[in-house]
């Protein structure tokens, strides 16, 4: 039986105690650099009914575990007066070989990093309420780790010894202009380089989890395009399935998009040292495949590519494409209503959100909507085919908890539940509103 084969069947025949503590030490971490689409990965795991993802961590495990052996020198020796009233012979022992008093100061350290390890997760658990939560998987973002920031991971080792790895990676071409954007910088003879090590060193040291035989490699390209293909290893392995919902956040965009300019010729010149007669090809063709060949001479750029299968021009997935949702918005229905279309979100439980910020009549809705100060303004009327859904102004929890038609228009979104509790996505039923409430 496998590692994790193991760890199933163990948390299938194992009391509910133990079951709570199994899932708490095995989160699915997402890492790799930032801009590579850990944000979408984040929210296409949300999606499924049996994993919540908390968001990002901000290294707060690996820092908290460095903090807490800062503070105490001694935390190696703290049980030391145990072994020997357990032991009265080892003192003897450790005195007349210098082998045996390293390993047991070893075991002394390992005995240590297991407690320390032991209370971090119960803090994580307690923090995020985990125990209260329906889902069977959770995790977590910990990202760009191997640059700037360098933490062990064999920190998460100690912590979640049963943790998913997970390594979203994105075409290094098309990456820079996503890190560019997310550190409010230009592309420059400065920068361009800086970016391009950084994912080297990130994508290298997020491969370093490859030895916990749970890691598992997402091409940014492939998840986009083949999302359930690409995703099915992970969530088979972990026991959960492919589930459509995951499909839903493949409809927006999250955060802004990058801006695709080509690099001015000085920063290539420069970056790439190219002679002279280079200098007005790169005045035609800033970004050419000659040009692209020389990015890929830096450092161990190459050999990486090659190794993940990416071609030195970024191109298209060869995986089959999935269908997808379209983008949310609204449509002209009968009874002058207005129709929602394409993807709706589940916000959590029974609640689904529809994004009313980028409709042609958004200003008009943002005007009536209901808010802290008048948190029952609003006119909205929803429909479920003809049928009028309610209450209206559910409180949120409400709409979560209980859901069967409730609904709340607040600020920019639309929070709603359907009568049966069933997915608006799939359930065939046409969702349309009005202000005449």
């Amino acid at each position: 039986m496998s590692t994790d084969n193991h760890h199933l069947h163990e948390a299938q025949t194992s009391s509910p105690c133990q079951i709570a503590r199994l899932r708490t030490e095995a989160p699915i971490i997402i890492i790799g650099n930032g801009g590579s689409g850990s944000s979408l990965l984040d929210r296409i795991l949300n999606a499924h009914p049996d994993i919540s993802m908390q968001g990002e961590m901000k290294f707060l495990i690996a820092r908290a575990w460095i903090a807490f052996w800062a503070a105490d020198a001694n935390t190696a020796l703290r049980n030391i007066k145990q072994h020997f009233l357990a032991d009265p012979g080892l003192e003897t022992r450790i005195m007349e070989s210098p082998a045996r008093h390293q390993e047991f100061l070893r075991k002394l350290e390992e005995d240590e990093f297991q407690r320390t390890g032991a209370i971090l997760c119960e803090a994580v658990a307690k923090w995020f309420c985990l125990d209260d939560q329906s889902t069977r998987y959770w995790g977590f973002k910990e990202i760009a780790n191997g640059a700037e920031a360098r933490y062990d991971w064999k920190i998460y080792d100690h912590v979640f010894p049963q943790a998913y790895w997970v390594h979203v990676i994105r075409h290094p071409l098309t990456y820079m202009y996503a890190a560019a954007r997310l550190n409010n910088q230009s592309l420059s003879v400065t920068t361009v380089p800086h970016l391009l090590k950084d994912w080297l060193a990130v994508v290298k040291k997020s491969q370093e989890r490859v030895a916990t035989g749970r890691y598992f490699e997402i091409k940014y390209e492939d998840l986009i395009k083949a999302p359930k293909l690409t995703l099915s290893p992970l969530l088979d392995q972990i026991g959960v399935g492919w589930h459509e919902e995951c499909r839903t956040p493949l409809a927006r965009q999250w955060g802004a998009a990058s801006e695709r300019y080509p690099l001015p010729s000085e920063i290539l010149k420069q970056l790439f040292k190219a002679d002279d007669r280079w200098g007005a090809v790169f005045k035609r063709l800033p970004l050419s495949m000659k040009m692209r060949q020389r990015i890929f001479k830096l450092d161990e750029l190459r050999e990486i590519i090659n190794e993940l299968g990416y071609q030195q021009e970024p191109a298209e997935s060869d995986l089959p494409l999935e269908p997808k949702f379209s983008p949310a918005h609204l449509e002209a229905a009968n009874a002058g209503r207005q129709k929602l279309s394409g993807a709706i979100l589940r916000e959590e439980d029974q609640c689904w959100v529809f994004d009313l910020s980028h409709t042609a009549i958004t200003n008009e809705l943002a005007a009536v909507a209901d808010d802290v100060e008048y948190w029952r303004r609003s006119p909205l009327r929803l429909f479920e085919n003809d049928k009028l859904l309610g209450p209206a102004h559910a409180l949120h929890l409400r709409i979560r908890a209980s859901g069967n038609g409730s609904y709340s228009h607040w600020q920019n979104r639309l929070l709603f539940s359907t009568s049966d509790n069933t997915n608006p996505n799939t359930n065939g039923r046409v969702y349309s509103f009005d202000l005449k409430g």
